[in-house]
């Protein structure tokens, strides 16, 4: 009988799987790595309307479990960004049904998160668990990947910040206003 060596295990932390610089990927997101503000301004000018969701990293150090700073992925919608930033089927994340204590019981969850992560604060202590154990796993975890976009929406937990375009927008407009008043130019009215 042939032998197989075995697998080595998938990462824990996506941030250590490398992503393809400025290269659009099969779900139609892109990973870039954008130094300034003049930088995202011009890449979010050129690319908006085929991918108007972005999750931007903002962590400098070891901690770092999902993008470091100053990296982005801009995509189609919000459950490819999340899929792209969490590096969804090179990572050990998925999916599982969890049983619950009766035999017809139990709800879907994220496994297989980086290390000091909780499928409630991913998934979304504001949302109902998903306890259909008919769904598909890719309806799955397109919900949950969408709930988490909606969480990275406050970044104190996760060490990035999840942007619909009109957040994105407001975003550059927030920084252009602070960078003005930093070398004393007036804010602007709108």
């Amino acid at each position: 009988m042939k032998r197989h060596a075995p697998r080595p295990p998938k990462p824990l932390v996506p941030a250590t799987i490398p992503l393809p610089e400025h290269e659009r990927l099969p779900n139609g997101c892109m990973f870039v790595r954008l130094d300034s503000l003049d930088a995202l301004r011009t890449f979010w000018q050129a690319h908006r309307t085929e991918m108007p969701y972005a999750v931007e990293g903002w962590h400098t150090d070891e901690s770092t479990q999902l993008l470091g700073k100053g990296e982005w992925v801009f995509g189609p919608d919000k459950a490819s960004v999340v899929a792209t930033v969490c590096r969804w089927g090179q990572s050990r994340m998925h999916v599982a049904w969890r049983h619950g204590m009766g035999i017809t019981t139990g709800r879907w969850i994220l496994k297989g998160l980086p290390p000091g992560e909780h499928h409630d604060l991913w998934a979304g202590v504001y949302f109902e668990d998903i306890i259909d154990p008919e769904l598909s796993i890719e309806d799955v975890a397109r919900e949950l990947q969408e709930r988490a976009f909606y969480m990275w929406s406050t970044p104190e937990f996760y060490g990035v910040s999840a942007y619909e375009p009109n957040e994105l927008d407001c975003f550059i407009r927030d920084v252009e206003q602070e960078q003005g008043q930093a070398i004393g130019l007036p804010s602007s009215p709108f």
